[in-house]
């Protein structure tokens, strides 16, 4: 990038406090470091999503989450940091609220392992709705061979489990 198409640049468009400078330093090739680069862009990522006021994962579920739902996944995360118990009726949506919770704490990479404790008989359940609703692929079960085989280790071989007790 040229002086002359940073100065066009400036002169057509409103740009933030301190973009000039910063096109400046990209046109003198005047670079820091591509490591340090990174580590600043995931840091003005990480400030600007800071509250949990806004969902950021929303925009990427292949439905359209209800209100209340989206306020107790919000409710969950923000005074609760992603710890509590989502008590409700049957059918009114708490596997979409974790979801809602696990998505977001994923997307802005706040969490590596997941592990989720189910009743048996929703453990299928669970995989598929995190799937199909969420994108949320790469789970196993505590069920299958490939967990059973490693015994106890399967727990750190595997980031993503979908558990029973029984």
């Amino acid at each position: 990038m040229s002086a002359q198409s940073i100065a066009e640049l400036c002169r057509n468009n409103r740009l933030q406090p301190g973009a000039e400078a910063v096109l400046d330093l990209i046109a003198s090739r005047r670079l820091a470091d591509p490591a340090h680069y990174r580590l600043r862009i995931e840091a003005e990522r990480l400030a600007l999503m800071a509250d949990f006021a806004v969902l950021s994962c929303l925009d990427s579920l292949s439905f359209q989450a209800f209100d209340y739902q989206i306020d107790a996944a919000q409710t969950v995360l923000r005074r609760f940091r992603g710890r509590g118990l989502l008590c409700d009726e049957v059918g009114l949506g708490k596997t979409i609220e974790a979801g809602l919770v696990l998505k977001e704490y994923l997307l802005r990479r706040m969490v590596q392992r997941v592990l989720i404790i189910t009743p048996p008989a929703l453990v299928e359940q669970w995989r598929e709705e995190l799937a199909s609703k969420f994108r949320l692929e790469g789970f196993v079960t505590s069920y299958e061979p490939a967990f059973r085989e490693l015994g106890s280790s399967a727990w750190a071989a595997f980031p993503r489990v979908i558990a029973s007790l029984a």
